[in-house]
């Protein structure tokens, strides 16, 4: 045994809490020491209860997302942490036969109002923007091969799209996913590192993505592969049961009766009771360096001496990485990427009256595309309108989320990324609410009630860009990892490679396994 083996990871949001999790789980005589700065862990996982009332005085208590708020059901890294965890019966599922599983829309401007994206054969007939979509991709296998050759075949979402399906499709539908996804401009956003599977259709149908997802070389390759493999040791337990299986299944999203924080509760709960962990919140690294036996020492705020270390794991966005590294150590392409601040609004209004109009139509939510002139440049922010990316509509996508929420509606817009904010809305939340109720009425295609509850959380700098090249960038990374600093440090998170909550949990435990097994190696040799 190894006895002074000590992993020090740096960032317990849920890429920290992951990787913290599962090396301590594999190394029961590892020491692992997880830093946040911040008060609370779960970075931008961040989900409330608060009581409402209506005008007649009915009172609810609903539940608020401040950040992610689904999960992919084909995701195997939170399905395996969802068995581990044991919160199989916290687990919520919105059908992908329901409502809100099937009805998704898109307000594209000037038109009025909200078009449904397709979702059967019959609808992309009849529907415009089922029009626009199957228009584009009958003709997309007649467009010859048209791979750039510079970057390494990489390349922008939108210049992607625009390639192989038209510019007319890469705006109103590529760069409302983007919005989504992202918060983002999809000119920016480099394909081959936020949709790869797109490259990887392309490639398989020689220059078609129709063709290598509809082809016969799709055929030999057999099923799409799941979101996080087959093949990599995942401890999937209750996920095997008949019923549970099905469940997941049949889910267009996933969630928690207590919002995705309850993810977060649970890693902290169980890491408190591993006798090899030791949690610090409150607590920021501030300096990080390398002796030449290869170990480390971090300086902590507030801390005497530095905190001694064999391994890191940071989980750190990668400037506030780089802020650490002393200048004759840099790490490359740490501060290559920007980053997009989204602005989430949640609103509880009243429910109308039986007889009257509903406040939206069924389903999930809407997006927005890019505006066909383009983004106001931010001399022109302080007159334009707050940008809208999308709106979902809550209380119809995971209703079981909030007790006795029938008389009340929920939704939560999303603001900002690519569309600068004004000063005036970024500083009063009362004057950026009263801005964006007017275009979600307009939106919405009718007048709506003054909100019984709202909040505003201002995720600052909260998403990656990765711009073009940045699986590139990354490979030089991971090899300067190697190189100069002998392995020993891992770096992961959003800003490498996966924004989603599955990404990030993956990343964690990918990291994990990756030490633990040069544990294991060094302890060998």
């Amino acid at each position: 045994m190894e006895p002074h083996t000590h992993v020090v990871v740096l960032g317990g949001g849920i890429t920290g809490l992951s990787a913290a999790f599962h090396l301590a789980r594999a190394h029961p005589d590892v020491h692992v020491t997880l830093l946040e700065q911040q008060p609370r862990f779960g970075g931008w996982v961040r989900s409330a209860r608060v009581s409402v009332q209506d005008p007649a005085g009915h009172r609810a208590d609903v539940l608020l997302e401040a950040g992610p708020r689904t999960l992919r059901p084909n995701a195997k890294s939170v399905l395996e942490l969802i068995h581990l965890l044991d919160l199989r019966e916290d687990v919520l599922a919105t059908p992908r036969a329901s409502p809100a599983g099937r009805n998704r829309f898109l307000h594209v401007p000037p038109a009025p109002g909200l078009q449904a994206l397709p979702s059967s054969l019959l609808s992309a007939l009849t529907l415009p923007l089922g029009r626009l979509a199957l228009g584009a991709a009958l003709c997309e296998p007649l467009t010859p091969a048209n791979r750039p050759a510079d970057n390494d075949g990489d390349e922008s979402v939108d210049a992607f799209l625009a390639r192989r399906f038209g510019a007319d499709f890469a705006r109103t539908l590529g760069s409302a996913l983007v919005h989504g996804v992202y918060g983002a401009d999809a000119r920016r956003l480099s394909v081959r590192a936020a949709f790869p599977a797109l490259c990887a259709s392309e490639a398989r149908g020689r220059g078609s993505v129709v063709w290598g997802e509809l082809g016969p070389r799709a055929w030999f390759a057999g099923a799409p592969a799941a979101t996080d493999g087959d093949d990599d040791g995942w401890e999937l337990g209750c996920i095997r049961d008949a019923g549970w299986e099905a469940k997941v299944r049949g889910a267009a999203v996933l969630s928690f009766r207590g919002g995705m924080e309850t993810l977060v509760r649970a890693l902290v709960r169980v890491l408190e009771g591993f006798a090899n962990v030791t949690l610090r919140c409150g607590a920021a690294a501030r300096a990080l360096r390398q002796d030449a036996e290869l170990n480390f020492e971090v300086d902590v705020d507030g801390d005497a001496s530095p905190l001694r270390a064999t391994d890191i794991i940071s989980a750190l966005p990668l400037p506030a990485l780089a802020a650490l590294l002393p200048a004759h150590e840099p790490l490359p392409h740490l501060l290559a990427n920007p980053f997009s601040t989204v602005t989430v609004l949640n609103l509880v209004f009243p429910a109308p009256a039986p007889d009257a109009p509903p406040l939206h139509p069924p389903g999930f939510g809407y997006l927005i595309p890019r505006p066909a002139a383009g983004y106001p440049a931010p001399p022109d922010a302080g007159t334009a309108p707050p940008g809208l990316l999308g709106v979902v509509f809550d209380s119809a996508s995971m209703p079981g989320q909030d007790e006795d929420g029938a008389r009340f509606v929920k939704l939560t817009a999303m603001l900002g990324g690519p569309y600068p904010l004004a000063p005036t809305l970024e500083a009063d939340d009362g004057a950026l609410l009263a801005a964006v109720l007017p275009q979600l009425a307009a939106q919405l295609g009718g007048a709506l009630p003054a909100p019984a509850h709202y909040a505003v959380h201002r995720n600052t700098r909260s998403i990656p860009t990765y711009l073009v090249g940045h699986r590139a960038r990354m490979d030089a990374l991971h090899d300067a990892l190697r190189d100069a600093w002998g392995g020993r440090m891992k770096v992961v998170g959003a800003g490498v490679g996966g924004v989603s909550v599955a990404d990030c949990v993956k990343g964690g435990r990918t990291a994990a396994r990756e030490v633990a097994a040069d544990i294991d190696a060094r302890r060998e040799g």
